[in-house]
Parts: C-alpha cells; structure tokens; sequence
C-alpha cells in the first residue's frame, strides 16, 4: 500500500505536501476493546480486524481485548481459532468497570511511540481508518490530528 498525504490550494493545480508533516507509517497501532457477556460482538470485532489484516497485510496492527470473564465466549480459544497473529487479552473476574479496563488494557502496550484506539465492539473499522490514525502532524510539540481523521469523528 503506497500512501502520500498532500493537498491542493484554492484556485490551484499544484499539488503540495504539508510543511512539518510527519507520518510514520509503521508505527504500531493498539485497538483495544472490553467487553462482559458480549461474545457475539467480540466476534465481530475479531472478525473486522480479520478482515483488515487480509486486506492490508499490517504486521503493525495489533489487538488487546478486556475481557470481565464472560460466560458466553471462551475467549482464548476464539483468538486461538483466529487469524489475528499478534493479540493480548485479559480475563478478570468482578464487577465490570469501562474506565479500569480500557487503563489496564493500556498499560499492556509498552511502547510510548504507539498509538491506542480505544472502540467499541459494535463498530465497522475499514481498512483505511488505521492509515488515517496514523497521520499526525507536529505544530510546536502539540499533536494536532490530519483534518481527515478529525472529520470522521465530528
């Protein structure tokens, strides 16, 4: 996949690239997920990364599910059965909290340089959208996300 961000000034047909623009295209990116009682959409979310793994072929692309012990997946044996080659999942037991889970799910990521996208498990990623988190661009050591990327979350 050969990808260039550029774009084309009002009243031109000139085509730049932004100044201070940096886009590493082999960062590791984390989708984290968490999930209790929500095997069929783990499932999917599995599924949906499957499917952008096939298309891509991204060693980069990584998963890490929370897991509170649910009794309608055996988790391990799902990611087992999948095509997801690299993966971390955690499996507590206890009162099921959004906030403590997506924190440790975080803190299994190591490197400081990844970028962690926390989803929910209901939604349809396309192959594009990690590519599209991927472009970041540095202003005066702030991290101001492409206009692509902050339109799609408006």
């Amino acid at each position: 996949m050969l990808s260039e961000y550029v774009f084309m000034p009002n009243g031109t047909k000139e085509l730049c690239y932004p100044k201070n623009f940096q886009w590493n295209r082999t960062v590791d990116v984390y989708l984290i997920v968490t999930a209790k009682n929500l095997g069929r959409w783990v499932h999917h979310f599995i599924k949906n990364v499957e499917k952008i793994l096939k298309e891509s072929n991204d060693s980069n692309l990584h998963v890490v599910i929370y897991d509170y012990n649910s009794s309608d997946i055996n988790l391990k044996k799902v990611l087992r059965e999948s095509s997801l080659a690299s993966y971390m999942f955690l499996i507590e037991s206890g009162e099921y909290s959004r906030t403590r889970s997506f924190s440790e799910a975080i803190n299994l990521v190591s490197d400081p340089h990844s970028i962690i996208v926390m989803l929910d498990l209901h939604l349809d990623v396309e192959t594009p959208f990690i590519n599209n988190i991927r472009k970041v661009s540095f202003l005066d050591n702030a991290f101001i996300f492409s206009q692509f990327f902050v339109n799609q979350l408006n």
